[in-house]
């Protein structure tokens, strides 16, 4: 059965070498979708004297985090009205961008902690102008129980300077003369390419996971050599007959897919670690069984198969795969759907 392996030293290690980074700045991990694939649970216990805020998509994330922390949580996603007075009643914070959304929160009972987001170009979540921001501002400024925590936007192209400069630039211009005393957040996992850019707090998603300069990479799949076969020269290998063996060969079953979250993509430049060797996909990847060459190597029926990890001075990555199947590593780890997970 394919199995997802956390380290959870290198998630400390992480963790410690991004509050060090931060400086003064304050260090808010992205915990959404399940900790990235990471297990939100086991992730904020780990890190949690390390961090100060948390970041979560929805509320239903933000109540189940709160069983683990007392920290500040915020809530990413669009504001839903699924669950959102308890989640007022134990503190968790929330994204606006709209009057509307206002008069939702304005609508229950108790304090309201709010993020305005400010659109600076990534086009998808956010206020627009200063005029819409002042107007805003405005409005809430008029009621006893929202109060404004932060102001923040989201860098779109953390690889363009250029770009992410002219985001900043928007972001000021947005905020306007705006000085009222709140958390003021522009950046995430980027923030070691652009110091400047901290500000009060950013928000620290995929490095904190490994995907980021010297960090190390916290999650690692594998899975079990199944069943052994000796092909010979011309025989047809997996579906559709895509693969037909060019010399005689042996190959080992592995139990993982697609279905897993093995891409199906990384068939055709994919390959995996047995015993420190790497061993080349050579059929399409199924549902739930991927197909390797060993003609060269000692292998044995439950000799462990990596797909992410290393083995001695053999490793493979998510941004390896992301790379070869043209998607990103947030994907990537994302997708690993294995209900065996052991932790070490």
């Amino acid at each position: 059965m394919a199995i997802k392996k956390l380290n959870y030293q290198n998630l400390v290690n992480n963790a410690k070498e991004i509050k060090y980074s931060l400086n003064k700045s304050l260090f808010c991990a992205v915990v959404k979708s399940n900790a990235y694939g990471h297990d939100l649970k086991r992730v904020s216990l780990a890190i949690e004297k390390y961090v100060d805020y948390y970041c979560v998509i929805d509320n239903k994330e933000a109540l189940d985090l709160r069983n683990y922390t007392q920290k500040p949580i915020l809530v990413l996603g669009k504001l839903s009205e699924n669950n959102l007075q308890k989640a007022i009643d134990l503190g968790i914070e929330f994204c606006v961008s709209k009057s509307q959304e206002i008069d939702i929160l304005q609508s229950k009972v108790g304090e309201k902690k709010i993020h305005i987001a400010l659109n600076s170009g990534m086009n998808r979540l956010g206020v627009n102008t200063q005029e819409e921001f002042d107007l805003l501002v405005e409005k809430i400024q008029n009621l006893q129980d929202i109060k404004i925590v932060g102001v923040f936007s989201h860098i779109s192209d953390t690889k363009n300077k250029k770009r992410t400069l002219k985001q900043y630039e928007k972001f000021k211009e947005i905020m306007g003369n705006y000085k009222n005393q709140c958390l003021k957040h522009f950046c995430s996992s980027n923030f070691f390419n652009y110091p400047k850019l901290k500000l009060d707090m950013c928000r620290v998603g995929i490095a904190l996971y490994g995907y980021s300069r010297e960090l190390k990479p916290v999650m690692e799949i594998s899975s079990n050599v199944i069943e052994i076969k000796r092909i010979k020269k011309g025989e047809f290998i997996g579906y559709q007959s895509k693969h037909r063996a060019n010399k005689d060969m042996t190959i080992a079953i592995l139990d993982i897919g697609y279905a897993d979250g093995l891409p199906r993509k990384w068939a055709k430049k994919g390959y995996v670690i047995i015993n420190n060797t790497y061993c080349k996909i050579v059929a399409e990847i199924c549902m739930n069984m991927t197909i390797v060459d060993i003609t060269d190597i000692h292998c044995e029926i439950n000799d462990k198969a990596i797909i992410i990890g290393s083995d001695k001075d053999k490793s493979i990555t998510a941004q390896n795969i992301a790379k070869a199947t043209k998607t990103i590593p947030y994907e990537i780890l994302t997708n690993f759907n294995i209900l065996e997970v052991y932790d070490e």
